[in-house]
């Protein structure tokens, strides 16, 4: 039922994020190559050991004075990996020897660049640890070894392939290189263990939130429905009209909220989202397929786990009547237990002498997405019809649980296209109408078993250009990307867009039959988002 009050209040300083990328004007173009990670961790190993030699040669030494700063510089250069990165012998903490690479001036800035942004008190990776000084470097070297040389951390998923991207967290060769040639050599200190570790940039949250709207009441799931979606209303509270610069979704209880999607309602849809709601028990009403609710320009939110703030260009926003309520739909998966949640949206409002703001434009963009059984399998759901038949009883007869036809029409691809892809590797590509405009966002979306991710401009033409490329899909880091340059779209313009799966990586226990384009946890999406402003 909708609960009285205004359902929103003043945003919380320590609220938690989940991690993202912010927009600003910082942008170090970094990219890394397995292959070349190995060279240059091969050339550390050998520097180092060359490195400890000389050291063994020249002894220790206790009288180093004691000039070590209470606080690393935000400004000091980083070193580079080999002779001259640091002190040939620097005295830490009882006079011993450390080796080549120094914390305070090599592995520090590195560490404030890209580390210390989210793995800050209040940060979106403070959960897994927190990183505020020296010490607890030490401390998560293990863990940091483990991920940088897995290149899962920093997250960053677009390769340099794609055109550069703003807020770029993905290390170097020799940033890389230096951390793990750090640790090797035992993560010693030249600095106190109290010295604080800064961030270079605030942590990744919206900047000027103006409010925190809550739903009309939290809402309290059953593990009876696994996949459960649920459309909830946000009062935006507005009594004039606006333009909403920013927003950031909340999710309050993390392990069960696995998607959201919101739109925005005028004030003349305040009936039928009451009726809709006095209709279904408790908080919301179920929406599967749509939310039932007609809304203005189509949807603007879309969240996914590692999806942060969105704060459009400045300039621009998205127009929002008086009395208009957001409407979010989001998917809970049930998997061992329902939390009451009450996930929330912190949003940034023009302010009153902001008059002139240009629209903005949210394109969504659709590919097939189908992966068959592999030779073997003997679950019923094999059978593609069988598959279908489940997404309807699942999802009803709407547009949810016939999205595979209409993709596969759409994009030129018969039914029949996938029935010789046995070994659990499965792909689809999509030729669309580019939208007209300035290129301001691009978001990717997949789910678990998802492999690779691609946008191109122009494919196979002399002015073809990849806006996007996922070599290595991770579900848990969902950005939006936001390019550099200024990319403009024009009238003939085309982009193609490519996805692909493996069933491999299907969770243990699970035995699914054919995957088809649904919005479960377990079905699968080929699904970007791109926001475009007008030239």
């Amino acid at each position: 039922m909708i609960a009285s009050g205004t359902g929103h209040r003043a945003p919380s300083e320590n609220a938690v994020g989940v991690a993202a990328a912010t927009v600003n004007t910082m942008n170090r173009g970094k990219s890394v190559s397995f292959a070349s990670r190995q060279r240059s961790l091969l050339l550390a190993v050998v520097v180092l050991g060359l490195a400890l030699i000389l050291l063994a040669a020249c002894g220790d030494s206790d009288d180093t004075p004691d000039t070590t700063p209470d606080t690393i510089s935000l400004d000091t250069p980083q070193g580079s990996l080999g002779v001259g990165a640091g002190p040939e012998t620097t005295a830490g903490e009882g006079g011993a020897a450390i080796g080549q690479i120094a914390f305070s001036t090599d592995v520090a800035p590195i560490l404030s660049d890209n580390c210390a942004t989210c793995h800050t008190s209040g940060g979106p990776g403070s959960p897994h640890w927190e990183l505020q000084t020296a010490k607890d470097a030490v401390t998560f070297a293990p863990f940091i070894q483990d991920n940088v040389s897995a290149g899962s951390m920093p997250p960053w998923l677009a390769s340099d392939q794609s055109v550069p991207f703003h807020d770029d967290r993905g290390l170097t060769d020799d940033e890389t290189a230096t951390l793990l040639a750090w640790i090797d050599d035992g993560a010693q200190l030249d600095v106190a263990e109290d010295t604080a570790v800064e961030s270079t940039a605030p942590v990744f949250r919206l900047k000027d939130a103006d409010d925190t709207l809550l739903p009309t009441e939290p809402y309290q799931g059953s593990t009876d429905q696994l996949d459960d979606y649920r459309c909830l209303a946000y009062p935006t509270g507005l009594t004039d009209d606006s333009h909403l610069k920013g927003w950031e979704f909340l999710p309050d209880q993390t392990q069960v909220v696995h998607h959201a999607i919101g739109t925005i309602a005028g004030p003349d849809q305040a009936a039928n989202i009451q009726a809709l709601d006095d209709a279904d028990p408790g908080a919301g009403w179920s929406c599967f397929n749509t939310s039932m609710v007609s809304s203005e320009g189509g949807i603007f939110l879309a969240w996914a786990p590692g999806q942060g703030p969105t704060e459009y260009p400045e300039g621009t926003g998205l127009a929002v009547e008086a009395g208009s309520t957001i409407i979010i739909q989001i998917h809970y998966h049930f998997d061992e237990e329902a939390p009451l949640d009450e996930s929330t949206l912190e949003v940034d409002w023009a302010d009153t002498s902001e008059t002139d703001l240009d629209g903005l434009s949210i394109n969504q963009l659709l590919a097939p997405a189908e992966i068959p059984c592999m030779l073997g399998e003997t679950n019923p759901l094999c059978e593609r019809d069988a598959a279908l038949a489940r997404n309807q009883e699942l999802y009803g007869l709407g547009i949810g649980s016939s999205m595979p036809q209409l993709l596969n029409g759409r994009c030129g691809v018969p039914d029949s296209a996938y029935e010789r892809t046995t070994d659990g590797i499965s792909s689809s590509s999509c030729d669309m109408r580019a939208p007209r405009g300035e290129l301001v966002s691009i978001m990717a979306h997949e789910h678990e078993i998802g492999t690779t991710w691609r946008l191109t401009l122009n494919p196979d033409t002399p002015d073809e250009r990849i806006l996007l490329d996922i070599p290595k899909w991770d579900f848990n880091w969902q950005y939006n990307y936001y390019p550099v340059e200024s990319i403009i779209l024009e009238a003939g313009d085309v982009l193609r867009m490519e996805c692909a799966w493996d069933r491999s990586l299907i969770k243990p226990g699970l035995d699914l039959g054919y995957i088809l384009w649904a919005d479960g946890t377990n079905d699968e999406m080929c699904f970007g988002n791109m926001v475009t402003r007008p030239v």
